[in-house]
């Protein structure tokens, strides 16, 4: 497993512990950041394009409170309040499958890079499961978190959009930047690669 420690590696140029050939830094910094919220590298939403721009994945951060939001206008108005019981960093993670064959995503290889300690791997059903306080709303919240995030294999049918929730445990410190990273996306036949680049803003200043 590849993990970044600070002031051992600087500057990370390959992700071949992962089986990806494209760059990510990973920058020095004085201290660790503890308090926090990833805002895009550039723009609105941190967004990549693949095989000759015809898949577009694109991913904002949400904190909790627009967290919260998101899951109420989706109707998932319990949900949202049963995660605030849980440390957790969400993406909402949109995957926009412009090709004439169907796009698998495995979120179980993908992986959320903070510049310190190892990659992160999503959180899945099981973890829920394992975390969520017992309580009259569980079940139902359990029901819904299959429904609203990425928990298991998908195929995104071509001209087709899928948007749902990407978690990950909220790690204890992060550096300056960030990245989510897909490891393996299939499109036909094909393996692809992606990643979707973040800045860390220091809510403790």
């Amino acid at each position: 497993m590849m993990t970044y420690k600070l002031g051992i590696i600087c500057k990370v140029r390959s992700l071949a512990a992962v089986g990806l050939g494209v760059a990510f830094l990973a920058s020095c910094a004085s201290s660790a950041i503890t308090l926090f919220e990833l805002v895009p590298a550039q723009g609105q939403t941190s967004k990549v394009s693949i095989h000759n721009d015809q898949v577009v994945l694109s991913a904002r951060y949400l904190d909790a409170g627009e967290r919260v939001t998101y899951l109420r206008e989706k109707g998932y108005e319990a949900l949202g309040l049963g995660l605030r019981q849980v440390p957790l960093v969400a993406f909402v993670l949109s995957v926009d499958n412009g090709s004439d064959q169907n796009l698998i995503l495995d979120p179980g290889s993908i992986r959320l890079a903070v510049g310190y300690g190892p990659l992160l791997s999503p959180y899945n059903y099981a973890h829920f499961y394992m975390e969520l306080p017992r309580g009259s709303n569980r079940q139902r919240i359990l029901e819904d978190l299959r429904k609203a995030t990425f928990d298991k294999s998908t195929t995104i049918p071509p001209g087709q959009v899928n948007e749902k929730l990407l978690l990950f445990k909220r790690p204890e410190e992060v550096g300056p930047e960030a990245a989510v990273l897909f490891e393996r996306l299939y499109l036909g036949g094909e393996e692809l690669q992606a990643v979707l680049d973040f800045k860390t803003v220091d809510l403790g200043k």
